[in-house]
């Protein structure tokens, strides 16, 4: 007997079955439609600088002064404190510290405290535990910790990497596909978490031939800049040795920022514990990262040299002494110093002034005013014609500068030592 079937006895309302359950091992995209996506403002912890639920990148060569710089971070977002320069107030918070260089209690326990930080905020990952093995964190295999731990504190604002490159769990720092995947659950995580994150690195040597950017001297992958929403730059103050500039290289989230100037200060927390701190500058830098590293490294292409400042200073004065503020005007005048600066801001006349032994002394009188004069073995013979003869060490590096030094008598610029 066969059985007979039509197209009309089938149905066409057939439930499809249900599909299975999804395993962890199953792709898909992730997708968000725009129109159901809510703009939001941007929050900061430092505004304008360092943004919550994104990371941040410090870069600087060794021994300027970056750990101190995030213990200042630290203790100014655990007290909620004022950021230089009127920048605004820190939301108070936690902090959690990852401190791969220095020890807790000999070094960095000591900063914050110099730096004013209630200690009670700030937490200190030295290790993580695994059964009876320690061992140092890594981003590769334990964020989830630090997820929990923010959980646990509830009221972290700020999470400092430094150096970043100490907890990447071997991954290859210079590999542009591995830093990025390294990179990526962590800027997740915060962003989810609403903390900012700090991370510190070393610079590159460079090139001595070839002027790099400065978004390009941060060392390893370029995926450190990238992934980062900001970047800042510590370097030398070439016009003054005893300062350091904090410069920006790059900000995806607002304009661009001023450079701000700091110095290392000494302070004694009890008698034998001495420690440093950070002291900023009360005035903005008009400078950019890529020059102030041109300007450490000697890619200028300007004659604001020792050389240079050794004639000039010795072309100047070589007619008797001359007030400070008025060698300092004809020495922006040679563009041997920068506009707005003074003499005692630019290492190349400091270093000139202490090779010539230049005296350096007041008037004597109420209201005495600085001058500065040539020992008497080293002033300039004149010739016949009056021009100053300069001996042959100096004459070629002063070809520039003597020709922009003014051509009439400065009458009004000497001294007359009668009035002594």
């Amino acid at each position: 007997m066969s059985i007979v079937s039509t197209h009309s006895e089938i149905p066409f309302n057939i439930t499809p079955l249900p599909r299975p359950a999804r395993t962890t091992r199953e792709r898909s995209l992730v997708v968000q439609r725009a129109s159901e996506v809510t703009p939001e403002n941007v929050q900061w912890l430092w505004p304008g600088r360092i943004a919550i639920g994104n990371l941040t990148l410090i870069g600087g060569s060794p021994g300027l002064g970056k750990s101190l710089l995030t213990a200042y971070l630290a203790a100014t977002t655990s007290v909620g404190g004022s950021w230089p320069c009127g920048e605004g107030q820190a939301p108070a918070g936690s902090t959690i510290l990852l401190s791969a260089e220095d020890g807790v209690a000999e070094t960095v326990v000591p900063r914050l405290l110099a730096a004013g930080a209630d200690t009670n905020r700030v937490h200190v990952v030295s290790a993580i535990r695994h059964g009876i093995e320690r061992k140092i964190f890594n981003l590769k295999g334990d964020l989830d910790l630090l997820e929990g731990k923010l959980q646990e504190l509830g009221d972290v604002r700020l999470v400092v990497i430094d150096p970043i490159s100490a907890y990447m769990g071997g991954a290859d720092g210079n590999a542009n596909v591995e830093t990025r995947q390294l990179l990526e659950p962590l800027s997740e995580l915060v962003n989810r978490c609403g903390v900012a994150v700090v991370c510190v690195t070393h610079l590159n040597k460079g090139s001595s031939a070839v002027r790099q950017t400065a978004l390009h001297r941060f060392v390893g992958s370029i995926a450190f800049a990238a992934a980062a929403r900001a970047a800042f730059m510590v370097v030398h103050d070439a016009e003054n040795e005893e300062n350091r500039l904090f410069l920006q290289v790059k900000n995806n989230l607002g304009p661009q920022c001023n450079g701000l100037s700091f110095r290392l200060e000494q302070h004694e927390l009890r008698p034998g514990l001495t420690t440093s701190r950070v002291l900023w500058g009360e005035e903005y830098v008009a400078q950019s990262a890529d020059d102030a590293l041109a300007a450490g490294e000697g890619h200028t292409g300007n004659d604001s040299s020792k050389a240079a400042a050794i004639s000039f200073l010795r072309t100047i004065l070589a007619d008797g002494p001359m007030l400070v503020l008025d060698v300092q005007r004809h020495a922006i005048e040679a563009g041997l110093l920068q506009e707005g600066k003074l003499l005692a801001q630019s290492k190349p006349f400091r270093s000139a002034r202490k090779a010539l032994k230049i005296d350096h002394k007041r008037e004597t009188g109420v209201g005495g005013r600085w001058i500065l004069e040539l020992p008497q073995h080293d002033k300039i013979t004149s010739s016949n014609n009056g021009t100053p003869m300069l001996n042959a060490e100096t004459s070629e590096n002063a070809s520039a500068s003597a020709s922009l030094l003014p051509t009439s008598p400065l009458n009004e610029s000497r001294v007359d030592h009668a009035s002594d």
